[in-house]
């Protein structure tokens, strides 16, 4: 007896717990119908909501009809809500099908936020449950895309994956149920109807026991899937290290573990990065100084290490540093840029007070043009490095200092006009330096703490 077999599937899956409130996406067609009937058989409790999509006119009036007229003869309580699909796929430029749904599903959790259902049910079978994992297997996926839905997931439930078309089919004929046929499920002009109407057949053809064959591939991919999340949770232990708001990534560790251009995906895949580009990056993991990004962090290739970082956006902001004292007589103040904390002093010269400290720079007062600015580094930026007489590219300079390329983008360099005078905490401009003509200095600090 199916409704037998309805209530053991939902104990033995525990898709439903005691004063659960269940909410039920009742379409009219035949599949949620059975699932509704199912659930009063049952004396389970149940609300019900349906989405008028607008998609197919009068039609899709007539089966908000047909649902509202079945709740009312069930004495089921029922939400219902009208979209304007096709505007909403325009506007966001994506397929009906994906606008529809989450047009939907957006609507069911707005449903259950407000009106406390601990469940949502669809009436996904056998059937669904192997259109999606063809359909999955057609555009690409990984072994998750492979197992199908869930019974449970989170707090979706499906409680019809435990039996097929052909037995809902029956089930609705034997109990005299009504339902409504979508005329668009005959359509082969969209990819999971082409599945369910050319692609399935042929494999049934094969193979007449297909959907049950591959219930069963689905139950040992499951099992495969948590032992291959354990191995990549263990990776992530011991290739991932934080640092500040960045991820430092073991390349030894990633190379060496059993699954490394799958490890590399897991790894990077919350972060935005695909997996073709991880196979990318694993073909260019010698390749030091490389960089891949994604919406929302860039990637470093570093000489032992991944380094990813946020991405941080300083544009061309400028941070002017005060004006100091023009006179001889000395003076100090304090500015701060971001988490770096400048001392300015002018002084007289006196060329034995002057330390080999890098996060000091002492400069020629006269050729400064004030006020100083302050900003991050940029592409394109070059100085004269202390001691040298030519130009040479900051970039070049920071890979000759093996600065890591996380820290290269934190990089600032203190301004007089348009010309680079002082790359913070590393090296001044030789054009700016104490010479035997200077009559006064300036003195800049920076600590990353208080001074």
């Amino acid at each position: 007896m199916m409704v037998h077999a309805f209530l053991k599937y939902i104990h033995q899956n525990k898709l439903i717990v005691e004063k659960d409130k269940v909410l039920l996406a009742v379409s009219g067609g035949i599949d949620s119908m059975v699932m509704a009937d199912l659930f009063i058989n049952a004396k389970i409790r149940f609300s019900m909501a349906h989405c008028n999509f607008g998609l197919r006119g009068n039609e899709s009036d007539t089966d908000q009809q047909f649902v509202e007229e079945y709740s009312s003869e069930v004495n089921a309580e029922l939400f219902t809500r009208h979209f304007d699909t096709q505007s909403y796929a325009d506007k966001t430029h994506i397929s009906v099908q994906m606008a529809a749904r989450e047009l939907r599903y957006r609507w069911f959790r707005e449903l259950m936020h407000e009106k406390g259902f601990k469940k949502l049910a669809i009436a996904h079978h056998k059937e669904d449950q192997a259109e999606t994992i063809i359909f999955n297997l057609i555009k690409g996926t990984g072994i998750a895309g492979l197992t199908g839905w869930k019974p449970l997931d989170d707090d979706i439930i499906r409680p019809l994956l435990f039996t097929d078309r052909r037995t809902i089919e029956a089930y609705a004929r034997k109990n005299d149920l009504k339902w409504r046929e979508d005329s668009s499920n005959v359509s082969t002009k969209y990819v999971r109807n082409k599945i369910r109407h050319e692609i399935l057949p042929l494999f049934k053809e094969i193979n007449p026991g297909f959907i049950a064959s591959l219930g069963y591939t689905g139950i040992r991919l499951k099992e495969a899937e948590v032992c291959l999340r354990a191995g990549i949770e263990k990776l992530k232990k011991q290739a991932v290290t934080k640092s500040g708001n960045d991820l430092i990534i073991s390349k030894d560790q990633v190379t060496g573990s059993l699954f490394p251009t799958l490890g590399l995906y897991e790894i990077l895949q919350p972060f935005g990065f695909n997996y073709r580009q991880c196979v990318d990056l694993f073909g260019a993991l010698d390749t030091s100084g490389k960089i891949i990004v994604s919406d929302r962090y860039v990637l470093n290739i570093d000489r032992e290490h991944l380094i990813l970082s946020p991405v941080e956006d300083h544009g061309d902001t400028y941070e002017y540093l005060p004006p100091v004292h023009i006179g001889y007589d000395t003076s100090s103040v304090t500015t701060k840029f971001g988490t770096l904390n400048f001392r300015i002093s002018t002084e007289q010269i006196d060329k034995e007070s002057i330390p080999a400290d890098s996060a000091m720079a002492f400069l020629d007062f006269d050729r400064l043009a004030f006020p100083l600015t302050l900003r991050q580094w940029k592409p394109g930026d070059f100085f004269v490095p202390l001691g040298m007489s030519g130009k040479k590219k900051l970039s070049d300079f920071m890979i000759d200092e093996k600065i890591p390329v996380n820290l290269k983008r934190k990089v600032q360099v203190l301004l007089s006009g348009n010309d680079i005078v002082w790359i913070t905490g590393m090296r001044i401009d030789d054009r700016f330096k104490i010479r035997p003509g200077t009559k006064k200095m300036l003195i800049v600090a920076y600590e990353k703490d208080q001074i």
